[in-house]
């Protein structure tokens, strides 16, 4: 069975970590932008639930040679 990933849900933000993982992975709402925090900045009132995968797109940057 698949291991659950938790997820806090926040107005701006969704913050997405592994049981025991001291790291955060921070999804913007609204710029969609991507970065890595701890766990001590997840906010008080976030609401927290299990997911079992995230699903989006990335967008890379043309490089032209």
């Amino acid at each position: 069975m698949a291991s659950a990933l938790e997820t806090a849900l926040f107005f701006e933000s969704f913050y997405t970590c592994d049981d025991g993982a001291d790291d955060v992975l921070v999804i913007d709402r609204v710029s969609t932008e991507v970065t890595l925090s701890v766990k001590k900045d997840i906010p008080p009132s976030a609401v927290t639930r299990p997911i079992f995968g995230i699903l989006g797109t990335i967008h890379l940057v043309a490089v032209t040679r």
